[in-house]
């Protein structure tokens, strides 16, 4: 069972996603050179740091009810990067759409969450491990190589380098696709999730000075 990070609640103050590569070498010949192979085996990982006053009870409770439904690091969770540079944020939180619970009630008086939105889609059929896809912004926006997608909750992706192409953008991403995906795949450029696990089993361990501050760090892996 997949357990949600409160982001609106629960936000950093410091945080690193970074994609963790492979690389193997045959040694150093004696002229210097030196050949270097690249892994595809790429995964994310995070660290993320946290500050809050213990008067901030509901953090402290709701960090230690994570902790608790987490099991160390036998479930997975699901969160996102926290990103400052996503499409809508470029363009100035410009664009909203209306968004539900997860069995699609809304909240007791009707309202709903409103949430940025910048959406793509796949051009063409997307096959796992592939390492170039061809997307189609929906709507007036254009993607940035280093933005961030995902294209399911649980799954992201980064785009290194993309150029212009028939009918969308090519991109080089990374990691590559964990999954087959059809066309027409709609692409989340500002709310996507990553499945990750913590790197060690108390990793969400938080000491608190019982008259000032509590500053936890976690660190994270992504499970493949």
């Amino acid at each position: 069972m997949d357990v949600f990070w409160p982001r609106d609640l629960l936000v950093p103050k410091r945080v690193d996603f970074w994609p963790e590569t492979m690389s193997r070498s045959g040694g150093r010949a004696v002229t210097g050179a030196e050949t270097l192979v690249m892994s595809a085996s790429v995964r994310w990982r995070a660290s993320m740091s946290f500050a809050f006053s213990t008067r901030e009870t509901d953090k402290i409770l709701t960090w230690r009810a994570i902790r608790g439904r987490l099991y160390g690091r036998a479930r997975p969770l699901l969160i996102g990067p926290f990103d400052i540079v996503t499409p809508a944020r470029l363009a100035g939180e410009a664009g909203t759409m209306e968004s539900t619970f997860d069995d699609d009630a809304p909240f007791a008086d009707g309202s709903t969450f409103q949430q940025t939105s910048r959406e793509a889609e796949f051009v063409s059929a997307a096959s796992l491990r592939d390492t170039v896809v061809t997307i189609s912004p929906i709507g007036d926006w254009t993607p940035k190589a280093g933005q961030y997608f995902g294209p399911e909750e649980g799954r992201m992706h980064q785009i290194n380098a993309m150029w212009e192409t028939t009918g969308g953008w090519s991109c080089e991403i990374i990691p590559p696709l964990r999954a087959d995906y059809p066309y027409g795949q709609t692409l989340d450029f500002e709310n996507m999730t990553c499945r990750m696990r913590l790197s060690a089993d108390d990793g969400m361990r938080s000491p608190i000075d019982v008259s000032t501050l509590a500053d936890p760090t976690i660190e994270l892996e992504e499970i493949v």
